[in-house]
């Protein structure tokens, strides 16, 4: 039991000193901001309803990649059939990138339109 406490205190020290630093200031310790969301709603142009809210659309029927490279992009998801939720009939992309510059999404409609965003 002599020995066990020396080592408890070495080792919490050793710790302590290892992990923050002057130079350092201990940056980046569970400090890692939440990512960004765009909230993206469709409209029918004759009728003013929301085409996410029809049966006939869905996740199946939009593919959205990265600008013009054409990389598959997979951070969204389709929030529909939550009546009391004010993002029902919302595309939501989860955009993780926290460089600066222009960040471009193509998001692509079977039987409608292609949309550009940047």
């Amino acid at each position: 039991m002599k020995l066990i406490t020396p080592i408890l205190i070495l080792v919490a020290t050793f710790c302590l000193i290892a992990s923050c630093k002057k130079n350092r200031n201990c940056d980046n310790i569970l400090n890692q901001a939440p990512p960004r969301r765009i909230g993206l709603t469709f409209t029918d142009k004759e009728s003013g309803s929301n085409l996410i809210l029809t049966d006939a659309f869905g996740e199946k029927n939009i593919s959205v990649s990265v600008g013009e490279s054409g990389i598959p992009f997979y951070d969204w998801r389709i929030i529909k059939g939550s009546e009391n939720s004010p993002m029902n009939g919302f595309m939501e992309i989860i955009f993780f990138n926290d460089t600066p510059g222009d960040h471009s999404f193509k998001i692509q409609i079977q039987g409608k339109e292609t949309i550009i965003l940047s």
